[in-house]
Order: structure tokens, then sequence, then C-alpha cells
């Protein structure tokens, strides 16, 4: 989306009467949206994207969009085409088009296709926005899994994370995520309901996935037999290779576990780490030659010594009928007790990332928490009333989102006590902490006490909140399109069985569970 063009639209300086441009990029820049205009270039994509073509001159691209298809004109426009269209200047989800009222389409024959332009993911916005690029060294943390259209899929290039966008019409559809490190052409696109953000890569299909490696992951790197010190990574490659994992407390990895000779198949464990604990590793793998290939960095979890239990509580009526284990509680109107309990009962630490406050009971409970000198941090959105940021204490150090991308700072947990086993709980749920939320509109709270999940959460709030300490870094805090994979996909959580807690004021009470049962394994894509 051009910003200059959404501002003009909403002072209604809209017309029209079809005007002459020098180019492409002066079409982007200088018109408005409902003026028409002419653009000429060459074609830069295919079906692959649908009945969407891309146009591109010397100065920029354009995405060009007939309706459902181009039988109302003389061909449908292939790849290196030079073309020239005439048609309404519209936006959809942020993307500028021509398109899909058009009056003339002209055919010049076979034009030169750009040469796409070299970036890294972090390249991509609205200067580029249309116009075909490459980014090289790009490995995906999900190789190994069958792509599906209508999707979209993390990857990796330069230590930056993007998205590509696949659709049903894409030839890559059924195809196996490649585990090789790839050279990736595409068109940059945007998708974003407000028209801020969501920038992604539009591959053409197979070929504009450049193998750049003689050795490719042909699956994920896949955690299983997990412990309080120990887990094993697995993964396969299509030669065979000598198997290494690199591990660490940070990124800077350090240790190393072997994880077989002269194989395609690939298993490491990693013995003697500590519960509760976020431990980062990659895979290496080595051809006899000297070559190699590694996949992404990523975190992963050790099972905690916490007590495991799971409680779930609703503000209106539960059916019990369909429980399986425990049975949820109805609250009632004493959701805010409950939340207000949990509060107080941290020792040391909160993290807070609620999109809106206003329930007092809920602000006096956080004021007495800081009063028995827990340290509290608190991310809230920036566009929103948050009266009730206005009554905490000032020892409450706050944090906003205010770049008004996306749908805003739509996050909804607390973290208490997360570096301390016995203590340490994830709070979440679809409430937002009003009086509304809480009390009146049909919600859910959830709390997990386990800290290896407390430790993954924090690691999410800590990327928004833009440091490790009590201050926030706004100049490195990232929001929405901006953050990364940076948290464990699989936990394992207590025992199946769990327990409930009555609505009260004090500290809720935690039992100690049996381990009788199998424990229970969560996995999330992202937080």
């Amino acid at each position: 989306m051009n910003l200059k063009l959404t501002v003009a639209l909403a002072a209604s300086f809209v017309t029209l009467t079809s005007v002459a441009q020098e180019n492409i990029l002066d079409m982007r820049e200088n018109y408005n949206i409902g003026q028409t205009v002419t653009v000429t270039g060459v074609v830069t994509s295919d079906d692959n994207l649908g009945s969407v073509r891309y146009l591109q001159d010397a100065t920029a691209g354009i995405a060009l969009y007939p309706g459902q298809d181009w039988s109302a004109w003389d061909g449908t426009p292939q790849i290196g085409d030079s073309l020239s269209v005439t048609g309404e200047i519209t936006e959809y989800n942020g993307l500028l088009e021509v398109g899909p009222n058009l009056t003339a389409v002209e055919f010049f024959g076979a034009g030169t296709v750009p040469e796409p332009l070299e970036i890294t993911p972090a390249d991509m916005g609205e200067n580029l926005e249309g116009q075909l690029v490459r980014v090289n060294g790009v490995t995906f943390p999900l190789a190994g899994t069958f792509i599906t259209g209508n999707n979209t899929y993390d990857f990796t290039a330069s230590g930056e994370t993007g998205v590509i966008y696949v659709r049903t019409s894409n030839s890559l559809v059924g195809e196996e995520l490649t585990g090789c490190e790839v050279d990736m052409l595409g068109i940059v696109s945007q998708f974003s309901f407000d028209g801020f953000g969501g920038y992604q890569l539009l591959p053409r299909g197979p070929v504009d996935l450049i193998p750049a490696s003689a050795l490719c992951f042909t699956s994920p790197v896949m955690q299983s037999n997990m412990a309080t010190t120990s887990f094993t990574l697995s993964w396969t490659t299509d030669l065979a290779c000598d198997g290494t994992i690199e591990y660490g407390l940070t990124e800077s990895l350090g240790n190393v576990a072997m994880g077989g000779t002269n194989t395609p198949s690939h298993e490491a464990n990693l013995t003697d780490l500590e519960p509760g604990t976020i431990v980062y590793a990659r895979a290496v793998c080595t051809l006899a030659d000297g070559s190699e290939a590694a996949s992404t960095i990523r975190p992963y979890a050790t099972v905690s010594e916490s007590s495991g239990d799971i409680h779930v509580y609703f503000n209106g009526p539960v059916d019990h009928s369909v429980a399986t284990d425990e049975l949820a509680l109805s609250l009632g109107t004493d959701m805010n007790d409950t939340v207000a309990a949990w509060i107080m009962s941290a020792q040391h630490t909160l993290d807070v990332a609620a999109y809106n406050l206003n329930d007092q009971t809920v602000e006096d409970a956080v004021n007495a928490a800081a009063a028995n000198g827990v340290q509290i941090r608190w991310i809230y959105e920036g566009q929103n009333a948050n009266i009730g940021l206005n009554s905490l204490d000032a020892a409450v150090v706050t944090h906003p989102r205010t770049d008004g991308e996306g749908s805003g700072m739509h996050n909804k947990f607390i973290v208490g006590d997360a570096d301390h086993a016995e203590k340490a709980f994830v709070l979440t749920g679809s409430t937002n902490l009003t009086t509304g939320q809480l009390v009146s509109d049909l919600n859910n709270v959830i709390v997990l006490e386990d800290q290896s999940l407390a430790r993954a959460y924090e690691l999410e709030f800590e990327e928004m909140w833009g440091s490790e300490g009590m201050e926030p870094n706004a100049a490195n805090a990232k929001f929405g399109p901006d953050k990364s994979w940076n948290t464990p996909v699989d936990f394992v959580v207590g025992a199946a069985q769990w327990s409930s807690t009555s609505p009260q004021r004090t500290a809720p009470t935690r039992p100690s569970l049996p381990r009788s049962k199998p424990p229970m394994r969560i996995s999330n894509s992202h937080f």
C-alpha cells in the first residue's frame, strides 16, 4: 500500500479521468486510488499466482487484476509479454493494483524480463511491492512438510525471517517443502487488513527455488524423548553424511552431540541439561568432501520440575459431558477475582501482555503485588484507552505498541515467577483484563503451572519488550510481522491429570499431583 495514496483517498482527491504518467513509479507515487491510468511494462508472473499478473518496468512494479480471468481480452498475459494496460487504481488488503475495472489491454510481443533484484527478507516493503526479487541462502524451518494451497511458510536468510505465500493454483502445492538451502526468486506482495506490514514473497512455482547446496534436509529437526535433563533431536537428509547437533543456552551454541556417521537418518541425544531450560540447537551434516548443510538455529525446551497443574475457568456455563479429565470451573462473575488471585500469588516477577485494562479488581491485585516487591513489566496496545494503567503503582513499568500495524497488540497472557520452578505459571485465554470481558462477555482463562512454558512466554514477551531487563528498549522491540520464530514449539506439561482451584481473593493453593498418568504434550506453531 502506498501511504500517500491512502491519505489522498481520505482527502477525497479522487477522479475517474484517465491521466498520463511517465512510468510505473510515477503512477505509484503521484496518482490516487480511483484514478484511471495506463501502465506499460513486462509481465513477470503467470497462473501460479492466480489471475493476477505483475507488470514491471525499469522503475517499479504493479499488480494487474482483471477480475476472474483475462477472457475479455486478446489473450492471457504470460511471463515475458510486453504489455500496456489501462484501468482504475485500486487497493486490495494493502496491495496496490490496476483493476479490476480495466478498459484496455494491448500486447506488444515479447519483452525482456527484468533481472531480479537481490535483497534480504528485511528489505521487503512498499518500495519493492510488485517487483521481481531474489533472496539467497534461504532455508525453511518446516522442511520436509508438504505444501498446501492458500498458506504461508516462514523462511530465513541472512539471519532474517520472511514469509512466502502459496496460492492453490501454484505448482508448488503438493510438493515437499525443500530442506535444501536455496536461492529463491519471487514477487514482493502484501496482504494486510489495515494496509500496514504484511509483506510476503510469491514464488512462481518450483522453478523459483534454486538449490544452493549439494546436501539437503528432507525433514524438519524433530524433538522427542523429552525429559528434565535430556531430549532427542532427529532429522533426515537426501544423502548419507556425518551428522552433529550444535547446541547451547544461547544462539552462540558451543556444545556438540553426535548424530550418526555416513547415514541419511540422524538422531542425537542431548544429555546433562537442566530442567525447565530453553536450549538452542541446529543440525549440521557434512559430506566426505567437506561440504555441509545446516538447519536454522531453533529453541527447544526440557521438561520442568513444576507441578504441571492446569486450571481451566469459564465465566459462562460449562458442559462437563465433553470433559476428558478434571472438570473446568464455571466462575460466573468471579473471573476477575480468580485472575487477581493468580496475580497476587507471584512472589518475584510478573510479565503482563494485555490488550486492554480497566478492571478495578485486577488493578488492585497488581498494586498489591508491586507493594510486595514483585517486579512487574507490562506491555499494552497503545491505541486503546487502557484507563486502568493510570491506577497502577509507579513501580509497574509499562511499554506500548504504537506502530499502528496489524490488529494491535492483542496478546492476553501473564507470566509469573518464570525463574522459579515451584512458582512459575502462565495465565492466558480469551479474555481481556476489562470488567466487561471478565464478567459480562463469555470468556475463558487457562493457567498452566510449568516453568518451561513460562520461560518460553517470557522469550515472547521480551521480544516485544526489546530487552531482558526492567526497562523496555523501544528501538529493539518487535511486534506483528517483525517478530521472529523465537520460542520452542513442544512442551511436556506435568501429567494428563490437572486440578482446578475455587475463585478466591487469596493466592490459589497449588497441590502436588501424582505423576501416575502419562505427561501431556503441548505443541504450538507460534505464540
